[in-house]
Formats: C-alpha cells, sequence, structure tokens
C-alpha cells in the first residue's frame, strides 16, 4: 500500500489497522460489525487505537440521535464530531480516509464485507499471537523463579489463547 512505502518499518499488525479504519472512516456499511468485534488494542501503534477509539465513541453518537441528524451519514458526522471532540485525530483521519477513497473506490457492499472479514481474522490472529508470545515469556520468568502456581495459571492462559 502507498502509506506502507512511506515507512518501510511498518509492522504488519499496523498495516492491518490502517486498513480497517480507512475501510471504517470510508464505508459506513461495514461499521457496525467493526465496532462489534474490535478491541482497541486489537490495533497498532497507540495513535491507532485512541483514533478507533474516537471513532467509536462517534458512532455511539451517531447512533444515539434517530433519525441520523438531517440526513447526515457517518462520515459526515465523523468529520462534525471529530472536529469538536477529537481534533488531535482529525489529520490522521484524513489521511486514512484519503487512503481509503482511493483503495475501495468502486467496491460494492459484498466486497466491503469480504475485506472486512479478512482483515478481522487477521487482526484477531495477530491479538492471539501477541499474547501467546506475552504468556510464554511470563512462564519461563515464573519458571526462573520457582512459582509453579503461576506458571500453571499462565499454561492454561496459554491453552485458552492457543483455541
Amino acid at each position: 500500500t502507498e502509506i506502507s512505502n512511506l515507512k518501510p518499518e511498518t509492522s504488519r499488525l499496523q498495516l492491518l489497522s490502517e486498513r480497517l479504519l480507512s475501510l471504517m472512516l470510508t464505508t459506513q456499511e461495514v461499521v457496525p460489525q467493526i465496532v462489534n468485534t474490535v478491541l482497541p488494542e486489537m490495533l497498532s501503534p497507540l495513535p491507532l487505537q485512541e483514533l478507533y477509539t474516537s471513532a467509536v465513541a462517534c458512532y455511539t453518537a451517531y447512533n444515539s440521535h434517530s433519525p441520523a441528524p438531517s440526513g447526515t451519514n457517518f462520515r459526515q458526522f465523523w468529520r462534525n464530531w471529530a472536529g469538536k471532540e477529537a481534533p488531535e485525530k482529525v489529520s490522521t483521519a484524513d489521511i486514512l480516509e484519503l487512503y481509503g477513497d482511493k483503495e475501495f473506490e468502486g467496491w460494492d457492499a459484498a466486497k466491503c464485507g469480504q475485506e472486512t472479514q479478512f482483515l478481522l481474522s487477521e487482526l484477531r490472529r495477530e491479538y492471539i499471537k501477541r499474547h501467546r508470545r506475552e504468556r510464554a515469556s511470563e512462564m519461563k520468568k515464573a519458571e526462573q523463579e520457582g512459582d509453579q502456581a503461576r506458571v500453571q495459571e499462565l499454561a492454561r492462559e496459554f491453552e485458552v489463547l492457543g483455541g
């Protein structure tokens, strides 16, 4: 992607996070599924987690109006809301929206839905891998300290993450 070409050190997780947020900010139909599935900590880096948290707060505010304010779609509502409630997020969101406009131009709802499913699946996989690595590291430390109760607790968590 063009965003990644600017920063060769960009991680796979960040690329997935950027793409999902781009899709979320440009394709209203996928927003409910993303909001109902993604935890902020599944995204990386922290500024994208914060942007996502703001977008979820905006989506909640958007849905609390019925009907939507003067026929406004979520994207328009986001622009107005973010300008007042999260102005520090606007520039990052603008870049992701521009990327999304270009990347997803001409996509129908089915293709956007498939892409959303793929991104959610890959983000979940990355999230689980990261947590398994953390648990393995914690288990090793607990073993070195001779804390068998902690080792067993972490082993159970490790197993749950594997399944």
